[in-house]
């Protein structure tokens, strides 16, 4: 859980992200997205709006029940209608606790739904929190705008929300008794059955019991109606959707793990470094790679984050690693551009580096050689300042092979990156070098004395290309794996 003091991480976020104190009903801390978002001149223009007039008592009673969520250490990711100057924006939002200087608990708000996101596998319905406020007598007080567009004014007592008195009765029962209960069912809506997930919980206010009900549409409903044409089409947006639910709690719950390829000196069998490679190991969704969900957070603004979280642990446990008498070996982790752009991204590395104890010559972070071509002045003096901060820095050689219009090569030279490292991989990989493309990225990479790093290595004779060729590392199947544990 987040302490006030550590506020400043919030700002890795390229998301708009925010503080809010349910109890003052005010915003607490913003980043720079979250002030536009709100349509705010301001950050002290935006923590001065009293909220308690556009917010009903059932929301109030609702974020305030979270409260004593957050303080377990829980989070939980849903969608959110909001009304920044009045303007209804629905919203996808990552929710989890932050203990202020007072020791009072306030929320932390994180938008991570991305235009894009909303346009493709969003585009379904997605599944909408209803939210309602019952008194101790079963009787409706109070309930948000989506509640109200689903029934309407159609209802006004707890039973009517289904099939039976004896069910209602019955969920009445169980969530007195536990003071929270959760369910899955079929309910009557004025459009028909729908499948929901209920949370029902109790909180005590001077009028007695107070029953908060939220109601999710199950995903489920929307795939049963589904064709057996669009069963293949449907399951990848289903899988993306829970994925998208579940990525900024994965973090919390250390769902995400470090692999370790080994780097090897070509012409001897010898260490050289290890390559980070991160995978995400959910319990509901399996393993999936990088490839597959670092664009997901790299759209809702959480790949900075994660890709700091990744970075500490890997340096932790080759700290680790050192410690139990093996050679410190060098670490080379992937960031994308997205990542290093980061407001405050050279201050949090480092502290990173401060904190983990790991020397910043034995780190090498891999950058897309596209991005690089492209020369972004900021990118460009973020990573001469990587450099002089002892950090070193690699790229992929094919990159740097360019085509115009008419089919001819476009010659980059890399006297302007500061590079240390250059991959580079057989023809048959993606992208496609030929031979004569190798030898002019090694001359260039040699002229510059950078270390040339033969990537995708799987065969012996492979390593023998690449070796004449003048590749002095090598990675691959070949090379295996190393376990740092």
């Amino acid at each position: 859980m987040l302490n006030e003091c550590n506020i400043d991480d919030l700002s890795m976020l390229a998301n708009p992200a925010w503080v809010y104190d349910v109890e003052r009903y005010c915003i607490h801390w913003a980043n720079a997205s979250a002030i536009e978002f709100w349509q705010a001149e301001t950050l002290d223009d935006l923590m001065q709006r009293d909220f308690r007039s556009s917010m009903s008592e059932a929301i109030f009673e609702l974020l305030k029940s979270n409260l004593d969520q957050y303080r377990q250490g829980k989070e939980h990711t849903q969608w959110w209608t909001l009304y920044p100057k009045g303007h209804e924006k629905e919203v996808y939002c990552h929710f989890s606790g932050i203990r202020l200087r007072d020791n009072r608990m306030a929320m932390v708000v994180q938008i991570i739904s991305g235009q894009q996101a909303l346009g493709t596998e969003l585009s379904n319905p997605p599944s909408t929190i209803i939210a309602s406020l019952w008194d101790k007598n079963g009787l409706l007080t109070s309930a948000n705008p989506l509640f109200n567009d689903l029934y309407g004014s159609s209802i006004r007592e707890f039973s009517e929300l289904f099939y039976s008195k004896e069910e209602a009765n019955r969920l009445w029962a169980r969530a007195l008794k536990e003071r929270e209960y959760e369910t899955e069912l079929y309910v009557p809506t004025p459009s028909g059955e729908q499948s929901h997930y209920l949370q029902i919980r109790v909180n005590q206010s001077k009028a007695g019991n107070l029953f908060v009900v939220r109601q999710f549409i199950k995903q489920e409903d929307l795939l049963n109606k589904k064709g057996a044409s669009e069963e293949s089409a449907v399951s990848v947006t289903y899988r993306q959707q829970q994925m998208r639910h579940r990525i900024c709690k994965a973090m919390s719950a250390g769902e995400f793990c470090v692999d370790y390829l080994s780097v090897k000196y070509a012409q001897e069998d010898r260490l050289y470094a290890v390559e980070g490679v991160v995978t995400w190991k959910s319990p509901e969704l399996g393993s999936i790679p990088a490839a597959e969900f670092m664009p997901m957070a790299d759209d809702h603004g959480i790949s900075a984050l994660l890709g700091h979280y990744v970075l500490e642990k890997a340096c932790d446990q080759l700290m680790q690693w050192g410690s139990d008498g093996k050679p410190l070996a060098k670490l080379i982790m992937t960031l994308s551009p997205s990542q290093i752009l980061t407001p405050n991204y050279l201050k949090a590395m480092s502290q990173l580096l401060k904190r983990t104890g790991f020397p910043a010559d034995q780190l090498i972070i891999f950058i897309d050689g596209e991005a690089l071509i492209k020369r972004s002045p900021i990118l460009l003096d973020t990573v001469r300042s990587l450099r002089l901060m002892g950090v070193m820095l690699a790229s992929d050689g094919a990159r740097f092979s360019r085509y115009k219009a008419d089919g001819s090569t476009v010659v980059d030279t890399l006297e302007d990156i500061p590079l240390t490292h250059v991959k580079l991989s057989p023809a048959k990989d993606s992208p496609a070098i030929d031979e004569a493309d190798i030898e002019r990225v090694m001359s260039e990479a040699h002229k510059s004395g950078l270390q040339i790093i033969a990537s995708n290595i799987s065969a012996t004779w492979e390593l023998q290309l690449m070796t004449v060729l003048g590749c002095g590392l090598y990675q691959g199947a070949l090379a295996g794996l190393v376990n740092v544990n």
